[in-house]
Formats: structure tokens, C-alpha cells, sequence
């Protein structure tokens, strides 16, 4: 191959690569949408229109909207996405009989008034409500169980053992097993399959139970407000 031959090709090989990152870098830097992604620079997190505009409580407790799937809910975001998803937008929560110590300006503490009120969720001993406590998935298949399964027939699902991790006898197995039941907890159940109870619950979980609730079980069996 002659001198100039090699050096044309070489000019080629320059400008086509020169295109491509043009191409990359005006789409953003994603090259090749799919399966492979480049990224040739990454925006800074302060330019994020979410970032700019979700401004979280002064008590520090995120909206569950803004959270990771893999962070673990807290109390309050699990009251206040139960609390959403029962009571309609506009309605008026009342005047609790319920008081914590440690809830004050809490964008949830109307939901936690409202669910402590009607015994879904509870406070501790020392008058606290811990808002930014975790809640394993024992705990919250319980809160489920007392938020969406009112007067449901837990006879019927103690015939069949959901997960090989939740044994009869122990508080959470009959809030469990119902939980599974009515298809509200995870689905994909069975004699081979656990539970872990004892696990804390994450944010995606939460919203995925969430869903569950609207789609197999009825408003009829549903906390009110009576």
C-alpha cells in the first residue's frame, strides 16, 4: 500500500470518529440506544429538574416519590403513601385523638394522626412515633393487613402456606398469610419460597404492595373513616 493511500485512509478514520462523538455528544452522549450506551460526560445532579424542584420537609423525611427503589421506606413515608392511596385528595382528616412528640412539621403527620386514630399504625411507649425509623417486612405486611383487609376471613388463607420462613404461631404469620392471600404482598409464593420477615422494607417493595392493593382488593375492605 502506497504512502499516499495509507495517509488518506488515516484522514478517513479521523473524520468518521470525529463524527461519531459529535453525534454522541448532541443526543446528550448516548450513542447507540439499547442494549450499549456511551456516556462521553454525565450532568451534574444539581441541574436535575426533580432536584431543583422537590424541596423535602424541614423534619427531613423525603417524599417516597423522590426515593430510590433500594432505600428503606420510613415510617412516615409508609404512613403517608397508605394514608394517599385510602383517603381521597381533598378530604379532611379531622381532628386526631392520637398525639406524638417527635412529629411536628412532618408533611405526613395528618396520615399518621389518621392511621394511629383507627389503629393501623402505632406509636411507642415513650410517646413517640419515630417518623424516620425503618419498618421490616413483618411489620408492614401487618399495617397492610390492618389498612386494607378490614373484616376479611383469615380462616380461608391459613390453609395454605405461603412462604417456608413464616411458621404458625409467631404475631405476623396470620397477617402474612392473608396479606399473600389477597395478593397484596409478594405474589410469587409457595412451599420453596421466603418471606424474610425479619428484612427491612424498601421503597420499591412498599410501592409495589401499593399497587397490588389497587388491583386485587376492593375500597370495601379498606380502613374508613368512621
Amino acid at each position: 500500500m502506497g504512502k499516499k493511500n495509507k495517509t488518506l485512509y488515516a484522514i478517513i478514520a479521523a473524520v468518521v470518529v470525529v463524527a461519531i462523538a459529535g453525534i454522541a455528544f448532541a443526543a446528550q452522549g448516548e450513542f447507540l440506544e439499547g442494549r450499549f450506551r456511551f456516556r462521553f460526560f454525565r450532568p451534574s445532579p444539581i441541574s436535575s429538574p426533580l432536584s431543583a424542584v422537590v424541596t423535602p420537609p424541614a423534619s427531613g423525611v423525603k417524599p417516597l416519590s423522590v426515593m430510590a427503589s433500594s432505600t428503606y421506606i420510613s415510617r412516615a413515608q409508609l404512613a403517608e403513601a397508605i394514608g394517599t392511596t385510602i383517603i381521597p385528595e381533598g378530604v379532611g382528616l379531622g381532628t386526631p385523638s392520637s398525639d406524638f412528640s417527635d412529629i411536628s412539621g412532618i408533611v405526613a403527620a395528618p396520615y399518621i394522626y389518621w392511621l394511629a386514630d383507627r389503629g393501623v399504625m402505632e406509636g411507642y411507649p415513650d410517646g413517640e412515633f419515630k417518623p424516620t425509623g425503618n419498618v421490616n417486612r413483618a411489620e408492614a405486611a401487618l399495617i397492610f393487613n390492618r389498612a386494607f383487609l378490614v373484616n376479611k376471613d383469615i380462616t380461608i388463607s391459613r390453609f395454605y402456606q405461603q412462604y417456608k420462613d413464616v411458621k404458625p404461631g409467631v404475631w405476623y404469620y396470620d397477617a402474612i398469610q392473608e396479606g399473600s392471600f389477597y395478593r397484596i404482598l409478594d405474589i410469587k409464593g409457595g412451599a420453596g419460597a421466603n418471606f424474610y420477615p425479619s428484612k427491612l422494607l424498601s421503597v420499591g417493595r412498599a410501592k409495589y404492595w401499593i399497587q397490588n392493593v389497587k388491583d386485587n382488593t376492593s375500597t370495601t375492605g379498606w380502613v374508613t373513616g368512621q
